[in-house]
C-alpha cells in the first residue's frame, strides 16, 4: 500500500481514502494471481477478506477459472489483535510506513464479517486461538 498509494496519500487520512486503495490493491493482487496461477504455481492470498462479498469474490474468480479454493481462517480475539496493533505501531518494521490509529482499527472492526457457518464448512480448516 505504501510503495502504490504511499506518495499520494493525504496528510490526515481517511477511511474512504483507504478503502478506494484497497480496491485498487486487490485489482492488482488478482492480476498478479492469474499469472503465478496460469504457470501452475500456487498462490496463498491474505488481503483482509474484511466480508463475505470478497472472500466470495475472490473465490468465485478462482474457481471460474478452473482452480481449486482452499480457505483458511485464524480466530484471534479482540484483545489479542489490538495488542499486536500496538506492538506493530511501537515497534515498526522495514515495510512499516504509518501506525494504525484506533479509528482505523475501530473502522475495519466494525466492517469485519465473520466467517458464516457455509463458508466454515467449505473450508480448509478454521484455526482459533485465544493468545499468541
Amino acid at each position: 500500500m505504501h510503495a502504490l498509494y504511499g506518495p499520494d496519500r493525504p496528510e490526515k487520512i481517511e477511511m474512504g481514502w483507504v478503502a478506494q486503495c484497497l480496491v485498487r490493491c486487490h485489482e492488482l493482487i488478482w492480476s498478479v494471481t492469474t499469472q503465478i496461477l496460469a504457470s501452475r504455481r500456487d498462490v496463498v492470498l491474505e488481503p483482509g477478506f474484511m466480508t463475505h462479498a470478497e472472500r466470495d469474490g475472490f473465490r468465485a474468480r478462482a474457481q471460474a477459472a478452473g482452480h481449486c479454493v482452499k480457505m483458511h481462517f485464524v480466530d484471534v480475539s479482540r484483545d489479542v489483535r489490538l495488542a499486536r496493533l500496538a506492538r506493530r505501531n511501537l515497534q515498526g518494521s522495514n515495510t512499516f510506513s504509518f501506525g494504525v490509529t484506533p479509528a482505523m482499527f475501530e473502522f475495519m472492526e466494525a466492517r469485519y464479517e465473520a466467517p458464516s457457518a457455509p463458508e466454515c464448512s467449505q473450508a480448509a480448516s478454521w484455526i482459533s486461538t485465544s493468545g499468541e
